[in-house]
């Protein structure tokens, strides 16, 4: 596999995580998370990435279209766990990250079958 193509994968996987765990944070109460990086897609830097490289360097690709659609479903899930949270209902603000668990193991899986592509 191309350096580059991994590097641009690996980055693509780290970014995903890096959600995952503000969304952790916000959910534990950190002032440190803005929500406009949880609820829009395109403010995260996944969905930077998508925009200014998957869809660039590997738009031909329908994983990187799926990686798209899942990853703005994930954020809709963000909101829906914001919106909880604001309304002080924490049990379900957290029970709810159980569906972005799912819906980042989705993210993984559309990532890493590109990966297999250039293996």
């Amino acid at each position: 596999m191309e350096l580059t193509v991994k590097q641009d994968l690996v980055n693509a996987k780290s970014k995903h995580y890096l959600f995952k765990s503000k969304m952790r944070a916000y959910l534990d109460g950190s002032k440190d998370v803005p929500e406009e990086v949880l609820a829009d897609f395109n403010a995260c830097v996944l969905g930077k990435w998508i925009n200014e490289v998957g869809k660039v360097k590997y738009g031909e690709y329908a994983e990187v279209q799926a990686l798209d659609a899942t990853h703005q479903r994930i954020h809709q899930k963000a909101n829906e766990i914001i919106a909880l949270k604001k309304a002080g209902d924490e049990n379900a603000a957290n029970a709810k990250m159980e569906d972005i668990d799912q819906i980042g193991s989705e993210i993984i899986d559309c990532i890493e079958t590109l990966e297999a592509k250039f293996e």
